[in-house]
């Protein structure tokens, strides 16, 4: 699949969300004057939320074909829905429907399916007549990520218009060719004959003020980007205030207090960064295990203990003689820690410091980090993770930048591989747009992809619980991979 197959474009009607609130809910074009012949559901399971609601709203529709080879029956009898025990293919068999039957003796048909899968065969299986013969069209895509979809998208683009897509937040986003793309994902295609000039793209984020999670209580997958929203990439910050639309999100619906600091620090990002050798030489002279130890390093910025909480995570856990990535570094301390442990060290950030070190090399986050196939044996987060998305950097801005870059760490780390994480943690707080304190609420979220294996420094329940809104402390935490 291409991703630009999903450009998403503004729809020429209003939306309406039908439906059960939450999963089992979806988005339609309300099209003005479209006399649909028949509803045609695929993947009922246990709910005919969205079939009720669409049979309420377009009276005339006599009939909905409704078809699962999974249930015996529908969860409640209604005398406008035929329930039919087939799941839907590319076949016609006992077990299985490619609906030829059906489609070829409508037209104008409104489509809903949530086939868990089937629906690239069933797409593949059709030809341009059957499609043409769908007016609107609402479907669930299961991570449709191998060769086998790659024209799949193109064949829809060819008859219908993609003006709604939603990431379904169960499974989380992968990084498919440069683009983050959910793996589960929600389209309304409305057909080409609706419209009266060219589409133009859509601007509007993603998720729409009409959308639901799909799984209560789990974070929204927020989208700002090409292909799904263009011309809105907030990619020219720092922003002073959160934008009006996006402060749900950043506060996840008011779960996170808020306070202002701007800071604008893009000129760190915008000249050149030099580590010259006399500099890390310098480094790894005052970072040494017997200075740490002694607190012996001379002026740094994060101060003693943050370098003996790293280093005591270090010994304890073996990070000595391994392939290490570090997270986000101004100053090359954390990587002095490390290549006096004997490890090859690799320094990710936005913006790649200029360096010629034996055991050291610096990679770009976005070019190489979110690409790489090599996995690492560990992976070393200080200060780094609570700034992702909020633009302080130049970074564009995203709501969910910090969870991005874990998915990102995790998919770069080793099976058996260790992270040592560190970033502020109390009572959850968004300092605008400084950085983030994770508290009970998102921490959760940030881990979700891994144990939480040792604590070092203060306890995780003495800072949710000790800690005033915006105090600082930042322990060092030991994650392994689920």
């Amino acid at each position: 699949m291409d991703p630009r197959d999903l450009t998403v474009y503004k729809s020429p009607f209003p939306k309406l969300r039908l439906g059960k609130d939450y999963d089992g809910g979806y988005i339609i074009a309300e099209i003005p004057d479209v006399k649909y012949s028949i509803l045609v559901a695929g993947g009922i399971s246990y709910d005919i939320s969205f079939e009720e609601d669409f049979l309420k709203k377009y009276g005339d529709v006599n009939t909905c074909m409704a078809y699962d080879g999974t249930i015996g029956k529908l969860p409640v009898n209604n005398p406008r829905i035929t329930f039919i025990r087939k799941n839907i293919g590319s076949e016609e068999n006992d077990t299985v429907t490619n609906l030829y039957d059906v489609i070829e003796a409508h037209n104008d048909i409104f489509v809903k399916m949530d086939i868990e899968g089937g629906e690239i065969p069933w797409i593949k299986s059709l030809t341009e007549d059957h499609l043409n013969r769908f007016a609107q069209i609402v479907m669930e895509f299961h991570q449709p990520f191998t060769d086998k979809e790659a024209d799949t998208f193109k064949k829809l683009n060819k008859t219908h218009v993609l003006v709604h897509f939603h990431g379904n937040n169960c499974c989380g986003t992968r990084n498919y060719k440069g683009v983050v793309i959910p793996n589960v994902f929600e389209c309304t295609y409305i057909h080409k004959k609706h419209y009266l000039s060219v589409p133009e793209l859509n601007t509007d984020i993603i998720p729409s003020d009409i959308d639901m999670t799909n799984i209560f209580g789990r974070a929204e997958i927020y989208i700002d980007y090409p292909p799904f929203v263009n011309g809105c990439s907030y990619t020219d910050t720092p922003y002073r205030n959160i934008p009006d639309e996006l402060l749900n999100a950043y506060t996840m619906n008011d779960k996170i207090h808020l306070h202002q600091m701007f800071l604008d620090d893009t000129k760190r990002c915008t000249t050149g960064v030099v580590w010259d050798n006399n500099m890390i030489n310098d480094y790894c002279t005052r970072f040494t295990v017997e200075n740490i130890q002694n607190d012996q390093t001379g002026s740094t910025s994060y101060g003693n203990e943050s370098c003996l909480l790293l280093l005591n995570a270090f010994l304890k856990y073996e990070i000595a003689n391994k392939n290490i990535a570090v997270i986000g570094s101004e100053t090359p301390w954390i990587e002095a820690m490390l290549i006096n442990l004997n490890n090859k060290v690799t320094t990710i950030d936005y913006n790649v410091p200029e360096a010629k070190y034996d055991n050291l090399e610096c990679k770009d986050y976005f070019n190489f980090f979110e690409n790489n196939t090599k996995p690492y044996d560990a992976i070393i987060t200080f200060s780094s993770i609570e700034h992702s998305g909020l633009g302080r950097y130049g970074d564009p801005l995203d709501p969910d930048g910090d969870l991005k870059a874990m998915n990102t760490i995790h998919r770069n780390l080793k099976d058996n591989g260790l992270v040592i994480w560190g970033a502020p943690v109390g009572k959850d707080t968004l300092v605008w747009n400084a950085h983030r304190i994770y508290g009970e609420v998102r921490l959760p979220y940030i881990f979700q992809k891994f144990n939480d294996i040792e604590w070092f420094g203060r306890t995780k329940e003495d800072l949710f619980n000790n800690l005033g809104y915006g105090d600082l402390y930042q322990p060092v935490v030991v994650l392994s991979k689920k």
